[in-house]
C-alpha cells in the first residue's frame, strides 16, 4: 500500500477571523467570563463527507476542466453552499468536515521510463487530473483533508494503491462519531459494503451517496438511504439532484 505523500488542509474561519481581532475582544468582553466560549452556545447539526477523489475529479475533468486547483475548489465551496442550503435554519448551524482520498504522480515519477513509455495522450490524462488541488484556498463552510498517495509502480504501469482501502475506513470512522449526516462521493460499487456497516454503526444519521454526472450501481442505490447526482455547474439547491430514496 502506497503512503500517504502529503495532504491539502483548509480549516473553517472562527469567529475570530471572520470578524477581525478588534470586534472579536469587544463581543467576548459582553459575553460573561464565566460562560463557555461563545460557540458553545450555538446549536450546531454535523455532516461528514467522504470523497472518492478521482471519481470527482475525472468528472471535473471531462465537463471542460483539467482537474486545476482552482476547479476543485470552486466544486468545494458549491458542495458546502448546498449542504448549507438543505440543513442550515434559524435555529441551528451546520459544521461540515471533509476527508478526501486520492493518488497522483509522485515527484519524480513523470520522467521514469515508465511514463514516458506510455502515450502522449496518457501522458496528458495522468499529469492534468492528477495535479495538486486546492492549495492555499480557504472557506468558511467546512474543513477539508485531501489525502495524496503517489501511484505506485508495478512492472510498467502505474498504479493506485491504498485508496479503496482507506476511504472504506474513513467512511466506518466518520459513522462512529454519528454525525447528523453522512455523504459519500463515489460510484464505485466497492464502497456498500462499508456504506451498509456505517448505516449499523449509526442508526439515527441520515446517509447519502453522491456521484458526478452519472448514475450508481444497484449495490450503491441499496446501500444508501438516498443517492443524489451532483450538476458541478449549479449553486445552491440546484447543485445536486435526488434520483433515489429507499
Amino acid at each position: 500500500m502506497s503512503k500517504i505523500s502529503h495532504t491539502t488542509s483548509i480549516r473553517s474561519e472562527t469567529i475570530e477571523e471572520l470578524l477581525g481581532a478588534d470586534e472579536y475582544r469587544k463581543l467576548m468582553n459582553e459575553v460573561n467570563a464565566t460562560a463557555d466560549p461563545i460557540e458553545s452556545d450555538l446549536p450546531f447539526l454535523t455532516a461528514s463527507v467522504v470523497i472518492d477523489g478521482w471519481h470527482v475529479r475525472a468528472k471535473l475533468d471531462r465537463s471542460g476542466g483539467n482537474g486545476s486547483k482552482e476547479l476543485l475548489s470552486d466544486w468545494l465551496d458549491r458542495l458546502g453552499s448546498w449542504l448549507s442550503d438543505k440543513h442550515e435554519s434559524g435555529d441551528n448551524g451546520l459544521a461540515i468536515s471533509v476527508v478526501a482520498w486520492d493518488s497522483h504522480l509522485g515527484k519524480g515519477q513523470e520522467n521514469s521510463k515508465a511514463f514516458q513509455g506510455l502515450s502522449e495522450e496518457r501522458q496528458n490524462a495522468f499529469l492534468q487530473s492528477r495535479s495538486e488541488q486546492y492549495a492555499n484556498q480557504r472557506s468558511i463552510w467546512l474543513s477539508a483533508d485531501w489525502n495524496f498517495t503517489d501511484l505506485r509502480k508495478v512492472g510498467e504501469h502505474f498504479v493506485q494503491s491504498g485508496v479503496d482501502a482507506r476511504m472504506a475506513t474513513s467512511i466506518v470512522e466518520a459513522a462512529i462519531e454519528k454525525p447528523d449526516f453522512l455523504y459519500i462521493v463515489t460510484a464505485d460499487q466497492d464502497y456498500s459494503p462499508a456504506i451498509e456497516l456505517a448505516s449499523k454503526i449509526a442508526e439515527d444519521t441520515f446517509i447519502s451517496v453522491l456521484t458526478v454526472g452519472e448514475g450508481i450501481g444497484d449495490e450503491l442505490y441499496k446501500a444508501a438511504e438516498y443517492t443524489w447526482q451532483i450538476y458541478p455547474g449549479y449553486r445552491g439547491g440546484g447543485f445536486a439532484k435526488l434520483i433515489s430514496h429507499t
